[in-house]
């Protein structure tokens, strides 16, 4: 195999997170790259997974704390990692715990936190104006694969569109300062939405154009 076929073959199994085939190439050339990889999987040397065997929360999770503590870890990588692995997954249910993980990851220069409940399948979004949770080289977000009984968010306004597709059985935005009935568009891309919990300082007027524009499937409080 050429030196380009073997970067590119290790850097698809980096990705995969089959680290263990990773620490048995044998590189005829090394650099930077190569070099980060190879410290990867020595963090995580019996890391052996691909397409149909994914990694448990709990180890995603590990990995993805491996990179927080150790800021000489190419997030780049990291952000492919999260990205085959979401797409490989077939079932994200309690999948909002590792999106809370990287995302606090991915927004630590921002003053923005995330927390899951995981008692009551819940995602706490704080100071959501700021969150950033897109996703690098393709037009989708990372909430788009949501899957939540709750999702309570605080701040003073928030990126609705970020939501569509997501699928949140009841969404809180009472804590959200500036609330605006201009996101209703993007509240109907909301999958499995039942309930929305307004802000206290909406009008009744407000409340009910809102419930209208909504209709009766979603229950505003």
């Amino acid at each position: 195999m050429t030196g380009k076929g073997q970067w590119l073959d290790t850097q698809s199994n980096a990705i995969k997170l089959n680290l263990k085939r990773v620490l048995e190439v044998d590189f005829k050339h090394k650099n930077n790259r190569v070099d980060q990889l190879v410290k990867l999987a020595n963090l995580f040397p019996n890391y052996n997974f691909g397409r149909k065997e994914r990694p448990s929360y709990h180890e995603l999770q590990n990995l993805i704390k491996a990179f927080e503590q150790d800021e000489s870890l190419n997030g780049e990588l990291l952000t492919f990692v999260m990205y085959y692995d979401v797409n490989a997954r077939e079932d994200l249910t309690d999948y909002a715990s590792v999106l809370a993980t990287y995302l606090n990851y991915y927004n630590s220069s921002n003053d923005c936190t995330l927390r899951y409940d995981r008692g009551v399948n819940r995602l706490v979004i704080k100071n959501g104006e700021v969150l950033d949770c897109h996703m690098r080289y393709v037009d989708k977000f990372y909430l788009q694969f949501l899957r939540v009984d709750q999702l309570r968010l605080e701040g003073t306004q928030f990126r609705f569109s970020s939501l569509a597709g997501a699928q949140v059985r009841v969404l809180d935005c009472s804590r959200v300062q500036n609330f605006s009935h201009l996101s209703l568009p993007w509240f109907q891309e909301v999958e499995g939405l039942e309930e929305m919990i307004l802000p206290n300082y909406m009008d009744m007027a407000e409340r009910e154009l809102i419930q209208s524009k909504l209709g009766s499937r979603i229950q505003c409080h």
